[in-house]
């Protein structure tokens, strides 16, 4: 107070520093990894796995699909950061070096193209990740949006560095794919306001991909929660409603249409001049490649070297 009152700040930039300190820090100011250090790893990991808890629930491929060890490896690697009305938490064109899981607050996707937003996200949505997931050392990928509180809150995010995350969620190769899927729409939705590089002439009903379910899910999650009133936290962290089979039967049915949906229209696109379609070259689809062309090799050398019937080798 006597800082702000010393550079005679207006009210509106004492307000937001209060609201800064108040959401970052709850009234209390500490250093949080040095008291964490002191900590034996075992205790420290536990921490880290309550106080993320939060964040983890909210964020439908997180709370629906992964194990506990890779959720507290990503629980691990996460870190608060606060974002207010002019700044911003990704920006277009610019590399893409961590995921943000957006814990409070509304934010704003923009395009360079447009005058207004183009989609508003909340509670337990994510952004960066067309940047980390799309990204080849040969071809790197840039941010294809910028992304800005909404002018009336203040954003929390849990931020994790791209090699982090990308070292998570490989150990999962369908997830991986999925992920994968969600970011080339997300990439794709965004071209659509570049009039430099979409041409609507050469564009059809067919390269109209799927909504969103990672942004529809958690939507949806937000609804349930602020529906549920002061109590909405305990709702989203209880694990009867987390763990109910129907709810994530019907998330893993969005999951899988989506999926299908996009591998179908990718197939389609593909001889189509749009510079977002013609997939064959992307990191995806040669992984997949490999894959396939490691196992057909793998599989015809098993049966060269299998021993006749009669027991002698093959010549």
């Amino acid at each position: 107070e006597d800082y702000m009152k010393s550079k005679d700040l207006s009210t509106e930039m004492k307000d937001m520093v209060r609201d800064f300190f108040k959401v970052r820090y709850g009234g209390r100011i500490f250093d949080e990894d040095d008291l964490l250090n002191e900590l034996t790893p075992a205790l420290k990991r536990n921490i880290l796995n309550y106080t993320s808890a939060e964040i983890l629930n909210l964020v439908p491929f997180i709370r629906d699909t992964l194990s506990e060890s890779m959720r507290s490896q990503i629980a691990s690697c996460l870190h608060a950061q606060i974002f207010m009305d002019g700044t911003n938490v990704i920006e277009e064109g610019t590399n893409g070096d961590a995921i943000y899981l957006i814990q409070t607050g509304i934010v704003e996707v923009w395009s360079k193209f447009q005058n207004e937003p183009v989609n508003l996200l909340t509670d337990g949505a994510y952004v960066g990740d067309v940047a980390v997931l799309l990204s080849t050392p040969e071809q790197p990928v840039r941010r294809t949006a910028t992304v800005k509180p909404h002018p009336t809150t203040v954003v929390t995010c849990a931020v994790m560095h791209a090699s982090d995350f990308l070292a998570v969620v490989e150990q999962d190769v369908h997830l991986h794919e999925y992920l994968t899927f969600v970011a080339l729409q997300r990439k794709e939705r965004m071209a659509r306001f570049n009039p430099m590089t979409f041409d609507p002439s050469k564009s059809n009903d067919k390269s109209r991909f799927a909504e969103d379910p990672e942004d529809v899910l958690a939507n949806a999650m937000f609804i349930e929660v602020k529906q549920a009133g002061p109590s909405g936290r305990d709702l989203v962290k209880s694990d009867e409603h987390q763990k109910t089979r129907e709810k994530k039967r019907e998330r893993a049915d969005i999951r899988a249409a989506f999926t299908k949906d996009v591998r179908s229209r990718l197939s389609e696109d593909e001889d189509l001049d749009h510079p977002m379609q013609g997939r064959r070259n992307s990191s995806l689809v040669q992984a997949s490649d490999m894959r396939r062309l490691s196992s057909q090799k793998t599989s015809n050398t098993s049966d060269e070297e299998s021993p006749r019937s009669d027991g002698t080798q093959p010549s």
